[in-house]
């Protein structure tokens, strides 16, 4: 009974390394991992053999301290089979050791509440792999706690699977404490224990599995459906390339065709006619190519794709653009995120608003005091904004994307929903080759501020 308790309680010890080290330290030496085995099962030898070499030789009461000692050196060994720095190492073994003897006391002081008949068990080895079976059920529990305050600072599982992996021990815990285990100890019959111990063992580890696995399953969805979103908004931003690349080579055959005009008025000598050609012809190449034209292609290109999608839906457009193109503080990739998901939202939004209410207008401009600064109000019917999830706006990227691009720029955006959409986005030009303001007032020092004292 006592080896089969030791057995069961060395098994779960493992398991529970395992999943604390691969928790807490990340990234596993998978070339090692044969000799991570064998480690792990020396290791729980080397702990099984030092309880009786104690209890078979005079140690003066050091018991608890060789133990505790032996424990954070294999602790700290197997943990070298993760990838991390070596006071990283060391800090986790001592914790280990902390929650480890944090165990011992939760479920003696449980035990000595729910089933205080254990405790008078007369085979003391008996009893000792009991509780030590009890306390590695308690760390299993701890560990996992200490996971779930790790979700809460950004842990990549949601916190609702670290919740049903805590029922588990907890339920076990219970049983273990409330079951007339001395019934069993006091009779030769220990069978139905022994099959109690052994199914719960089972029954966490398998719990625990099966709820990562899932946990994972899940996790690898959303980033496929994430994928799917990335791909499907490329394949919208190549569709409008396409498109502002076929409204090029439109352009150029009309001017080849206004050449072509103006060579044939002049060799034919009509100038008075072929002033008039040129101014008119003039004035409908400008409003098709000059409309936008602030010498920044990401800002030229997507207002006048988005111009055109927006009159294709009947949404009125208007954009003011004041931008020296030099003075732009963001790469072009970043300003596309930016642009690109503003005018998005706001072609989606205007398009679930009545006809005559559909508008989007955009101001882009860099400031006398070093600001690049977007401002855009478009229309949105709240109604079908509250039908909506908010994510089908945001287009898989949304203002979640804004916002992660800008703060590398130190920008900030507000907005504010409702029967209108309004979002201001500042991004301060910190670059001293962009700016007008100097940024650094302080005059020069004078000579005499250098001499010493």
């Amino acid at each position: 009974m006592q080896l089969f308790l030791d057995i069961t309680s060395s098994i779960l010890d493992a398991f529970l390394l395992t999943i604390f080290f691969r928790t807490v330290l990340g990234v596993f030496r998978w070339n090692l991992r044969f000799f991570y085995v064998i480690s792990l099962v020396g290791v729980e030898i080397i702990l099984y053999a030092n309880q009786f070499i104690l209890a078979s030789t005079n140690t003066a009461g050091m018991e608890k301290e060789i133990t505790v000692i032996l424990s954070i050196l294999t602790t700290f060994l197997l943990s070298l089979f993760f990838k991390a720095k070596i006071y990283i190492h060391l800090f986790y073994a001592i914790l280990l050791q902390l929650l480890s003897a944090l165990a011992d006391s939760i479920f003696t002081w449980l035990v000595s509440h729910l089933q205080p008949d254990l405790l008078t068990i007369d085979d003391g080895q008996l009893l000792f792999a009991t509780m030590g079976f009890g306390s590695t059920i308690t760390l299993f529990f701890l560990i996992l706690l200490f996971n779930l305050i790790k979700t809460i600072g950004g842990h990549q599982y949601p916190i609702r699977f670290h919740i049903m992996l805590l029922i588990m021990p907890v339920i076990t815990l219970l049983a273990m404490a409330s079951i007339k285990a001395r019934v069993f100890f006091l009779t030769d019959n220990t069978d139905f224990y022994c099959i109690f111990v052994i199914v719960l063992t089972l029954i966490n580890m398998i719990n625990y599995i099966e709820i990562e696995w899932s946990s994972r399953f899940l996790n690898d969805q959303d980033k496929l459906r994430q994928m799917e979103q990335q791909i499907n908004y490329q394949k919208e931003k190549y569709d409008q390339l396409s498109y502002s690349y076929r409204q090029s080579r439109s352009f150029l055959h009309d001017i080849r065709k206004h050449f072509f005009t103006m060579q044939e008025y002049l060799h034919e000598g009509r100038t008075s006619e072929l002033s008039e050609y040129i101014e008119r012809s003039f004035g409908d190449l400008q409003q098709i190519y000059a409309r936008y034209n602030t010498g920044n292609l990401v800002i030229d290109s997507f207002i006048t794709n988005y111009s055109t999608i927006a009159e294709q839906h009947n949404v009125r457009f208007e954009a003011i653009l004041h931008v020296d193109p030099k003075r732009i503080p963001m790469e072009n990739y970043d300003l596309c995120v930016v642009l690109g998901n503003l005018l998005d939202n706001a072609i989606k939004a205007s398009t679930i608003t009545p006809n005559a209410e559909r508008f989007i207008m955009i101001s882009i401009e860099t400031t006398k005091d070093d600001f690049f600064l977007i401002q855009q109000n478009n229309s949105m019917d709240a109604s079908q904004l509250l039908s909506k999830k908010q994510n089908e706006l945001d287009h898989g990227f949304g203002l979640k994307n804004i916002a992660r691009t800008l703060d590398r720029y130190h920008g900030l955006m507000n907005y504010s929903c409702g029967d209108l959409f309004s979002m201001i986005i500042r991004v301060p030009i910190t670059d001293p080759k962009q700016r007008i303001i100097d940024i650094d007032p302080t005059p020069p020092r004078k000579k005499n501020e250098f001499r010493k004292a």
